[in-house]
């Protein structure tokens, strides 16, 4: 009992360690992050709805660190870097931009009666999607992306 007991305890220290944050709300083990939103477009201008926007270094191995963002049914996303608990935006530098098929797994059930999108296949590569984003310091940054097909 004593030893359950002492387990449980070493393992919620361990948990209550893990994910710490600076003064800023700011992990220093991590790369600073800019909070980054946007929107993702039909070639109609209607909302792709429940997708996954991806964007991965264009140089890998540098400073930038691949992230996504789960698209809402109004076509809208907030970026993840590094936090599990929701979105925490995205390290400054250049990526390429493409779109995941939703993941019920991952992201829940869709809500009743919102399809998930059906994404042309130009749109799942990174390298034939077209998109790219530069990321830089500072405030919120806002992106739309659109598709032209």
């Amino acid at each position: 009992m004593t030893k359950r007991l002492l387990a449980a305890c070493g393992m919620a220290l361990f948990l209550a360690g893990c994910g710490s944050v600076g003064k800023e709300g700011h992990d220093p083990k991590f790369p600073k992050v800019v909070p980054t939103r946007g929107k993702v477009l039909t070639a109609k201008g209607e909302p792709v709805r429940l997708a996954v926007l991806a964007m991965t270094p264009v140089k890998l191995g540098e400073k930038p660190v691949p992230c996504e963002g789960k698209i809402g049914p109004d076509g809208t996303f907030e970026m993840r870097t590094f936090s599990n608990l929701g979105p925490d935006g995205v390290v400054p530098g250049e990526y390429l931009v493409y779109l995941k098929d939703y993941d019920a797994g991952v992201y829940g059930n869709p809500p009743k009666g919102v399809t998930p999108a059906v994404i042309p296949a130009k749109y799942k590569s990174d390298k034939t999607s077209g998109w790219t984003a530069e990321i830089k310091p500072g405030e919120e940054i806002e992106l739309e992306f659109k598709m032209t097909e």
